[in-house]
């Protein structure tokens, strides 16, 4: 008997990498998927603790759209600067001009004000661009979306009960998220 690898060893050694490949991959990609699942409910949940932290400090839900009631609103805010010091602890201060629509050339390169040095005798602040917050994205998601500089969640607040929501005042029956 010969020592030398004959080449249907060889073939048979490359088919059966071949297999085990093609059966460990779709597990791989199906555990990634549940992964992002799970880390998508994580954030539908923080988003609920937020309305509902809202809820508690103001006694009423938050409204689908915020901001300046005399715009359309399609050009209101939508929930999310609302919920903004509601979710993950207390995050930094969110700088927008809500009396101006959330695509005014004020509001479309949004910034947020950080407090250093929270233990000394004079606090700092120091202000940088809204970096992309994970818990507004899904993370199946292949990209985290903005319009006009500004982050797009992938979570819709409705607005409130009915087709004329966003136009009802804050303490009418079907107001809210």
């Amino acid at each position: 008997m010969s020592n030398r690898f004959r080449p249907i060893e060889a073939v048979v050694v490359v088919a059966v990498i071949a297999l085990l490949t093609a059966a460990v991959i779709p597990a791989i990609l199906a555990a990634r998927e549940a992964a992002r699942r799970t880390a998508c409910a994580n954030n539908l949940k923080q988003l609920a603790l937020g309305v509902l932290n809202y809820s508690d400090t103001y006694l009423v839900f938050p409204r689908g759209t915020t901001g300046n009631r005399e715009l359309p609103p399609a050009e209101r805010f939508s929930w999310y600067p609302s919920l903004w010091y509601f979710i993950q602890g207390k995050p930094p201060r969110l700088l927008l001009d809500q009396t101006q629509a959330w695509n005014a050339e004020v509001n479309r390169w949004p910034k947020v004000e950080y407090t250093i040095d929270l233990w000394q005798p004079t606090e700092r602040t120091e202000i940088r661009p809204l970096p992309s917050h994970s818990y507004f994205d899904c993370p199946s998601a292949r990209q985290r979306e903005k319009v006009l500089g500004i982050q797009v969640t992938h979570y819709v607040g409705m607005a409130g009960l009915g087709l004329q929501s966003p136009e009802l005042g804050l303490d009418q029956v079907g107001s809210g998220v």
